[in-house]
């Protein structure tokens, strides 16, 4: 009878595992700064040309490797990363299959020189996956790898990249994404001629608003650290959001899901707010074996994960307490004596209100002396305070109840006070704080399109009494920086701007 099932080739499985592992020129980037790190490199840098098809360079100042490694890191599943089945569940370095070499090989023209400590290095030369040279070669300590020519081998595979530019952008952002997790390793990335991304060591903080911009809000509970953007900076993609797992960048979608529930209502339908968390967990709680390419995981508890994670970012809205330094200002205040005073602020240099000296009204406009001026507007801080009253029932009861026209039901979670007194009208028994009487109408009718759209306040002017009355009730609630529908309640007047 005739054999159907046949042992594959070397070449042939490592092309297979290469269709797993090398997507494109940014997941071979990826994988070989992560044999970097895991080489305890301080400075990897990585040159590109031709969007990473024509080459790829990547050196390091790590441990390098002896002639024996050298020699044996080509073939598949050879690695220094795990010995028996149970390292598995307490991996901690960042690769551990032993097969992106090997894959990566087999796809191009790869030349590596390696050395260990005051050792000659070696240096390898292979074409699709077979060793052509290992020989001595000078090096001081770390790793120098070359990939030509990449899929030069496999022509559906190279036919299908995409353009220079996406691809160079691509390996930009594989670069920055584990150069945010690694704030004490210094990268560099060059495309031809041109330094793309010029990282140095230092403070986590630091790295990613190099990387990121300001991201105004810290995130920090147990097992969680990180930032996010403010509101407005919501877009139509999650571009801009990074999830790192003991320091590994993964793709966790209930990750980016407890984020938006943490924005509540701040942000819109539809938007993703930008964010950069670390989550550490015990290795035997999460399993990265359940990708080629080690993007995704598995969690043990991912509903604790879940909320987690919301409550974390809810909190971040809330004050963090710190102090502010004065700055001069073009105004001149009252003459009361200045007092230094403890204010609530991020770590961001974005101070949270806290009850201070109002200057002036104007309109809904009101000036807060805080040591540098801050404007609010009191109409949001209003929607703000009434958001937050409804959520906490905090109530005060009507003399006479007050009858409006209303069709709707009400039920348990209705947001005011209130009982039917026929098919189309309610009495109110209370309004919280935040809404008067006169507000209630207009409150009633934006209620179908959603609390926070209700509780925005639509008044242009208000007098300095309900000005400080407002700024002081602000003070009270948990988040004194977003009104509902995310927008901001107060910005800091930028006096250089102002007189530019």
């Amino acid at each position: 009878m005739a054999q159907h099932i046949h042992r594959l080739e070397e070449a042939v499985i490592n092309q297979i595992a290469a269709g797993e592992v090398v997507e494109s020129p940014a997941s071979v980037v990826k994988e070989l700064i992560e044999n970097s790190i895991d080489a305890g490199a301080r400075h990897i840098s990585v040159e590109v040309i031709g969007g990473g098809l024509q080459s790829i360079v990547i050196e390091d100042d790590g441990i390098g490797m002896s002639r024996e490694d050298v020699a044996l890191c080509l073939e598949r599943h050879a690695t220094s990363k795990l010995r028996h089945v149970d390292d598995l569940s307490s991996l901690q370095t960042m690769g551990f299959r032993g097969e992106a070499l090997a894959a990566i090989a087999s796809v191009s023209l790869l030349e590596m020189i390696s050395a260990e400590d005051r050792s000659l290095g070696s240096r390898l030369v292979a074409e699709g996956g077979a060793t052509q040279t290992i020989e001595p070669a000078p090096r001081t300590q770390g790793t120098s790898i070359w990939v030509r020519s990449l899929f030069f081998n496999v022509h559906a595979r190279r036919k299908f990249q995409k353009s220079v530019p996406s691809l160079n952008g691509a390996i930009r952002r594989a670069v920055e994404t584990i150069a945010l997790a690694h704030p004490d390793i210094a990268f560099t990335l060059k495309s031809g001629s041109s330094i793309v991304v010029d990282l140095k060591r230092g403070k986590p903080e630091d790295r990613i608003q190099h990387v990121l911009g300001q991201m105004p809000h810290l995130v920090r509970a147990e097992g969680i650290w990180g930032f996010v953007g403010a509101p407005e900076m919501a877009g139509p993609t999650r571009t801009r959001q990074y999830c790192f797992v003991n320091r590994r960048p993964l793709n966790i979608p209930i990750v980016s899901r407890a984020v938006q529930a943490g924005f509540a209502t701040r942000i819109k339908e539809g938007l993703h707010p930008p964010f950069v968390l670390f989550l550490s967990l015990d290795p035997d709680k999460i399993d990265v074996n359940v990708h080629p390419q080690k993007k995704e995981a598995r969690f043990v508890d991912e509903k604790g994960l879940f909320r987690l994670v919301e409550a974390a970012v809810s909190d971040a809205f809330g004050p963090k307490m710190a102090w502010f330094e004065r700055v001069d200002t073009p105004f001149v205040v009252n003459d009361a004596p200045w007092e230094e005073k403890p204010l609530f602020e991020l770590p961001t240099e974005l101070p949270i209100p806290k009850a201070d000296q109002p200057i002036a009204v104007f309109g809904r406009h009101l000036l807060v002396d805080q040591g540098r001026v801050i404007v609010v507007d009191l109409a949001r801080a209003k929607a703000r305070i009434l958001f937050e009253a409804i959520a906490s029932r905090q109530d005060k009861q009507m003399a006479t109840p007050l009858a409006l026209p209303f069709e709707g039901d009400i039920h348990d979670d209705f947001p005011l006070a209130a009982h039917k007194i026929g098919p189309k009208s309610i009495a109110i028994e209370a309004l919280p704080d935040g809404l008067d009487a006169d507000e209630v109408p207009q409150f009633l009718q934006t209620l179908p399109s959603g609390l926070p759209h209700a509780c925005r306040c639509e008044k242009t002017f208000f007098s300095m009494t309900q000005a400080v009355a407002i700024w002081e009730r602000l003070q009270k609630c948990q988040d004194t920086l977003y009104d509902p529908l995310g927008r901001p309640i107060w910005r800091p007047i930028d006096w250089e701007a102002c007189l530019r």
